[in-house]
């Protein structure tokens, strides 16, 4: 059994009927509950380990790839060793039910959907939703940065815990600002000095403090707000805030009363998309034949259709992206389609292996924001795909 399809049986976190005997809380700090009582997993590496399960696609990932995450400073046999010990001793932990929940069939390692649940999952599916009470809900379990008490010398895991911390950072500050939209009174207050708190920086998020502040009738605090940032921003970067800013500061400084939040006249262009925009662009050939320029465009071409099957995702279609093939074309497609974000990648074949590169990034930054490598046989060419689009996603 490949990876892919352990991973079709084990697929994530569906509503299940019976409710999950474990749950794992991994955005704070690292807790493990059983029948709602806490579980000790000792050492480490094993609770990184449930970790690194729980963003990999599908709760699932190869033994290469835990072994090279988590013993990459050990040869291959023994870092593989030290991860048939590590699943051993959490199989212990867990206690009689663990096999239920970590399950390990040739060379794929999963959690079960059916017997554990993780935070992580439940915030995903929260956030991706337009209800105001899913938002809230999925703002609480963020308590604190993800798996926010590790720390260690592994290279290897510290850096892809950086990455991971930062995206989900990323993904609260999004959530965050689509609930304060949608709150009103002390709950847009507290929601917007959520933000700030986030990332002290961002001056979107002040904006909205400073917007809430003044619809509670309060401009003194509101004006108060933007000199704070204004010194932050002089002390840490040496800038002044953006026009934006300045001139909501303005109009609050101007007007007489607060009838309700200060709302600038945006054009359509400045408003923020319902949903993320994604341009996929053509994969480029780099096994040295021209040939196999058609292998690259099919593996395009099916990203292209798997991902507009994602709801909140909308996914230029195969004639846009393809018009900037050209390497001078992809620095203007975030201005000529206005996409969010761009996926480009490259496809190496070399006999029977296919080796895939992905990195997707946000147009109006130019701020590479994932990159990821996946390798596979050219007879699972469909599996390496599922595994790109379900990472990418």
């Amino acid at each position: 059994m490949n990876v892919a399809q352990f991973a079709a049986n084990n697929r994530g976190f569906p509503v299940n009927t019976t409710t999950p005997r474990f749950v794992l809380k991994l955005l704070g700090p690292f807790l493990l509950l059983k029948d709602g009582e806490p579980v000790t997993v000792a050492a480490k590496k094993n609770r990184a380990l449930l970790a690194v399960l729980t963003l990999s696609p599908r709760c699932t990932a190869t033994r290469e790839r835990l072994a090279g995450l988590l013993w990459g400073d050990r040869q291959e046999e023994q870092a593989r060793s030290s991860l048939r010990q590590s699943l051993a001793l959490l199989r212990k932990d867990l206690g009689v039910a663990g096999e239920s929940v970590l399950l390990a069939r040739d060379d794929a390692v999963g959690l079960s959907s059916t017997a554990i649940a993780v935070d992580v999952a439940e915030f995903h599916r929260l956030a991706a939703s337009e209800d105001v009470t899913a938002l809230r809900q999925a703002a609480q379990l963020y308590r604190d940065e993800f798996f926010a008490d590790y720390s260690g010398a592994d290279e290897n895991l510290e850096n892809w815990l950086t990455f991971e911390r930062a995206r989900l950072k990323q993904e609260v500050v999004r959530l965050l600002d689509r609930l304060a939209q949608r709150e009103n009174g002390q709950e847009a207050l507290s929601v917007a000095q959520r933000l700030v708190a986030l990332d002290p920086l961002r001056e979107a998020s002040h904006r909205r403090v400073m917007e809430a502040q003044f619809a509670l009738g309060d401009r003194a605090l509101a004006l108060r707000q933007f000199e704070d940032l204004r010194s932050l921003l002089q002390d840490e970067l040496g800038v002044a805030p953006a026009a934006e800013t300045q001139a909501l500061a303005n109009k609050i400084a101007a007007a007489e009363t607060a009838p309700g939040p200060v709302i600038l006249n945006r054009t359509p262009s400045q408003m923020p998309a319902l949903k993320p925009t994604l341009a996929v662009l053509p994969f480029k050939n780099l096994s040295g034949d021209a040939s196999q320029d058609f292998f690259s465009d099919g593996i395009t071409d099916d990203l292209i259709t798997e991902l507009s099957r994602f709801r909140n995702l909308q996914v230029f279609a195969r004639r846009s992206s393809f018009s900037f093939r050209e390497a001078e074309g992809r620095r203007n497609v975030g201005q000529e389609l206005g996409a969010t974000y761009v996926l480009e990648g490259s496809v190496r074949k070399h006999g029977t292996r296919v080796r895939v590169t992905v990195q997707l990034s946000q147009t109006e930054s130019g701020e590479q924001i994932w990159a990821e490598r996946f390798d596979g046989a050219l007879e699972d060419v469909f599996d390496l795909q599922d595994r790109v689009t379900s990472s990418v996603v």
